[in-house]
């Protein structure tokens, strides 16, 4: 017996993780044109295909079982609660990091001397640790901008 895939599940689960279709062909051993059959509802999907690819997805079956459109409203509820925890989870570890690195920035620079053992390094160590924070800023707001979109599909 087969199962229908809904489309916007498994793409969303490879842009989800920066993936193009040859690597998750790759990495699955399915051909590419399967695959992208699988994601535009075009076809159906055996169950160990199926699970073959929850497996390397990292979720349980029944997430990616259903069909097009078809979302239960319960199981929606709980993912935009986790999905809102999460992003304040993020916000939290991300502010944390940057208090830290911040303080680190302001640590006197006979301290950073110690650490680095090189008076030269000291600009550039600080100079490392602001890219950092702005790196960091910017990936935290792919992550929120990300999330939010899908609160709102």
């Amino acid at each position: 017996m087969e199962n229908k895939i809904s489309r916007y599940t498994l793409k969303d689960l490879r842009k989800i993780n920066n993936l193009t279709l040859d690597q998750v062909a790759m990495a699955t051993n399915l051909p590419k044109e399967e695959i992208a059959d699988y994601e535009l509802d075009s076809s159906d999907i055996e169950r160990n295909k199926l699970r073959l690819l929850a497996k390397f997805y990292n979720i349980d079956v029944n997430y990616i079982f259903l069909e097009k459109n078809e979302k239960p409203t319960f199981e929606v509820d709980l993912a935009l609660c986790e999905v809102e925890r999460r992003n304040g989870m993020i916000l939290k570890l991300s502010n944390s990091i940057d208090d830290q690195l911040s303080e680190i920035c302001k640590m006197p620079e006979e301290k950073i001397l110690y650490a680095t053992g090189n008076l030269e390094e000291i600009d550039l160590f600080k100079d490392c640790i602001f890219e950092i924070m702005k790196i960091n800023q910017k990936e935290i707001s792919k992550v929120c901008s990300y999330f939010e979109k899908m609160e709102y599909e």
